[in-house]
């Protein structure tokens, strides 16, 4: 296995994504089957575990628990939030989406909630879930995953994009405006539109910073991070983006300056 470095922590090149033994969609999993497959990635070498807070209504976090409850220090909990399951979670149809909740309040509850479910103190990595350009522009909701972090219930922060709902236009002004930790989006042999866009204003914008007189880094280690998982295909919403990119998982590739992809993908500043 392969590993990298995000968040100040070596993360597996391949991942497990929960979705696939939580919500149903591609066959039914009991606990006990889950778990196995789990705990058999990890002895496989794969330390990255990828969930939602609405993946089954909490059940891909609990699930991390009940695999791991003594593995935490050799596991990477990605989560995500922003879905208001807690409401409208048995309303739901396959993949069909339900209402959105991000404000900070909610943003911090959701956090709170989460940390229970999967029996832990902090979230290695902890995305906004699906965002719209509302919440790419919305400077209360970045401050409170700053003000999580700060209070360490997160390691680091960022977003994971679509499928189908925004993807190159919120990805790019995210990168752009925000420069997130991860950077979640469908990246694979056969769609690699637009994520190949992605990874080039990733890489644009990292060297821009590296030129001026004076660049910090964020988070931990000399490396900038970016994340890459989810697919939808949406135009370019501004001039400065070009239109040209399991187990279920996030496969991490770095290049030299760290930055990461993913085919469900994924892309660490």
């Amino acid at each position: 296995m392969q590993y990298r470095t995000l968040g100040g922590k070596n993360v597996s090149a391949v991942g497990f994504g929960m979705w696939t033994v939580s919500t149903g969609w591609w066959g039914q999993y009991s606990d006990e089957e889950a778990v196995s497959l789990m705990r058999q990635a990890l002895d496989l070498g794969i330390t990255l575990f990828d969930a939602a807070d609405t993946y089954g209504n909490g059940r891909s976090e609990t699930l991390i628990a009940k695999a791991f409850p003594k593995a935490r220090d050799r596991i990477v909990i990605a989560t995500k939030v922003g879905y208001d399951f807690v409401h409208h979670g048995e309303g739901r149809r396959g993949q069909r989406e339900i209402p959105q909740d991000f404000r900070p309040e909610s943003i911090r509850r959701a956090v709170d909630a989460a940390l229970t479910r999967l029996g832990t103190d902090h979230i290695d990595i902890l995305q906004l879930h699906n965002i719209r350009m509302e919440q790419v522009e919305d400077d209360a909701l970045w401050q409170t995953l700053e003000d999580l972090q700060a209070t360490g219930k997160i390691g680091c922060h960022g977003v994971a994009l679509g499928p189908a709902i925004g993807w190159l236009g919120e990805g790019a002004e995210t990168i752009l405006k925000r420069q997130p930790s991860v950077v979640q989006h469908i990246y694979n042999l056969l769609e690699q539109h637009p994520g190949r866009t992605l990874h080039r204003i990733a890489d644009e914008r990292f060297q821009r910073r590296r030129v001026g007189s004076t660049w910090t880094e964020r988070n931990t280690g000399d490396q900038r991070r970016t994340a890459e998982a989810g697919a939808v295909n949406k135009p370019a919403r501004d001039s400065r983006v070009a239109p040209p990119a399991n187990f279920g998982s996030a496969s991490l590739e770095s290049s030299h300056h760290g930055l990461v992809s993913a085919s469900a993908q994924w892309m660490p500043f």
